[in-house]
């Protein structure tokens, strides 16, 4: 099969790129092998229109698409939990991307302020995020990390580690 290297200029595209990942996710039996579709939203509305870090989506996204269009390769609602102190100052909040079509979710961002940590906080947003995620449906939580204190939060709250430091929780 010969594939077509395609740039991507629409909302069009866009959309079709995430249900292409949600396909694709489902027929990874719902493992993340591929970019979860919460992590494409992401990095589109937070890293690239809030932040401003990368280029434009249309300008820095490919596809390879068969002879028909169909897409080959590929280079919803957000749950925010947050714990404040008495004075109204943010000591901890957990933010999650939420996929209802494939009923999963990605922990995007977990931080506690320096003077609240040890205290819990981090384990009880993120608990409570999944609380909420569950009656929403959600049977899978995502969470990648790159830093010692983010592993062993992620390892005291998820049930197990599938494939490479990504850790799940399946309810």
């Amino acid at each position: 099969m010969k594939l077509i290297q395609q740039t991507n200029h629409s909302e069009v595209d866009y959309w079709r790129i995430r249900n292409f990942l949600r396909e694709v996710f489902l027929l990874n039996d719902r493992i993340e092998r591929s970019w979860h579709a919460a992590r494409l939203d992401h990095w589109r509305w937070h890293f690239i229109k809030t932040c401003e870090l990368t280029p434009p989506f249309e300008q820095v996204t490919f596809t390879w698409q068969t002879q028909t269009g169909e897409i080959a390769s590929v280079l919803h609602p957000i749950c925010h939990v947050v714990a404040a102190t008495p004075q109204g100052e943010i000591a901890s909040f957990c933010t999650i991307s939420y996929d209802d079509y494939t009923r999963s979710a990605v922990t995007v961002l977990v931080e506690t302020a320096a003077e609240h940590w040890q205290r819990g906080l981090g384990k009880a947003v993120m608990i409570e995020g999944m609380h909420r995620l569950k009656r929403l449906g959600c049977t899978r939580v995502f969470s990648s990390a790159t830093e010692e204190p983010a592993d062993k939060l992620y390892r005291s709250v998820m049930q197990n580690m599938k494939l490479t430091d990504t850790w799940v929780k399946i309810f």
